[in-house]
This record gives structure tokens, sequence and C-alpha cells, in this order.
């Protein structure tokens, strides 16, 4: 008769409790964030990179949140630096503006679900004064549909291609719930 090695076994139980911990474990985070972008009506793409607002401090993006629903919200920029600070996307003819979602604590781009219209953003860039505020009605539902439940973030490009406030941004959370 073969003797077995207690301590032979004990490691080869611990080796498979440890692998099946780990896959249903995977298989529980791919379940969580499949069915986390599953709920809403566009895909979601890749984890947000940080964008950078460090040249922005002397802007103020802010929200009305009385004003926000599921198709639109009206938020204020107001320039308190000393020179103008030009607002808009950074390539011709992009958006003012993109939405980003918080899921599971990360910011994820939203991909558009309606086509681009460019005569929606025929202002695409404008130059807001020291001292000067902008107050903008943000139409989401043109691009995105309806807004399910969430926090959103508004993400508003500054510059053009050449300034140096290319690749800088304002930022503004709101939450959509059933209130809104």
């Amino acid at each position: 008769m073969i003797k077995e090695n207690p301590c032979k076994r004990r490691v080869i139980i611990t080796v498979v409790a440890i692998v099946l911990v780990i896959v249903v474990g995977l298989f529980v985070y791919l379940l969580i964030v499949r069915n986390a972008e599953q709920q809403y009506p566009w895909s979601i793409d890749i984890v947000s990179p940080n964008l950078d607002t460090s040249l922005a401090e002397g802007v103020l993006f802010t929200v009305d949140e009385k004003s926000i629903t599921r198709y639109s919200g009206t938020f204020t920029i107001f320039n308190n630096e000393s020179m103008p600070v030009p607002l808009g996307g950074s390539i011709i003819g992009a958006p003012p503006y993109f939405l980003q979602i918080n899921i599971n604590g990360e910011w994820r781009e939203i991909d558009d679900r309606e086509p681009f219209n460019n005569a929606t953003w025929r202002a695409a860039l404008k130059f807001l004064a020291p001292s000067e505020s902008h107050e903008a009605i943000f139409h989401w539902h043109l691009m995105y549909g309806a807004l399910p439940n969430g926090l959103y973030r508004v993400v508003v490009p500054l510059g053009s291609s050449h300034s140096s406030w290319d690749g800088m941004y304002l930022i503004c959370e709101f939450t959509i719930s059933d209130h809104t």
C-alpha cells in the first residue's frame, strides 16, 4: 500500500482553492462590469485618463443643479484668469464638450449614440475675457439620448491646437436620478 504525504495533499488542496478563488473573483468582476455597461443605451469606452485641469484653476465651471434633466443642463463658466480663455474643441468641428460617466469609481468615456451634427457646433470656439462669464445649456440628448441614472461629468476642452491651453479641460460633475 502506498502512503500519501499529508503535506503534499494540503499543498495541492491549497493551490486548487487559490485558483478557484481567483477564477470565481474574475468571473464576478467581469459580470459586474458587463452588467454595469449593459444598462446604458450607448457603449462605454476605456477608463478615462486623468485630464489636465491645472492651467484652468482660475476658471470656474459650475452647474445649476435645478436645471439638470435627462436631456440637458445649464452650466456657467467664469474666467477669473488675467487673460482670455479659449473655450471649444481643439479639433475643428469637434463638439465643445463631451460626457463621461462614473462606473465603480472610475470615469469612463461614453460613445456618441447619435451621429455628430456639425451644424450644432458652429460656434465651437469662443474666447472668454477676464472676469467674464458664459452660461450655456448643454443639450446632451442630441449626442447621447436621454441619460439614465448615474454620476456624470461634462468635460470642456480649452484652447485650440495653437494655444498654451491645448490639452487642458474644464470639468463639472452632475447627477441624474429618479428625482431629476
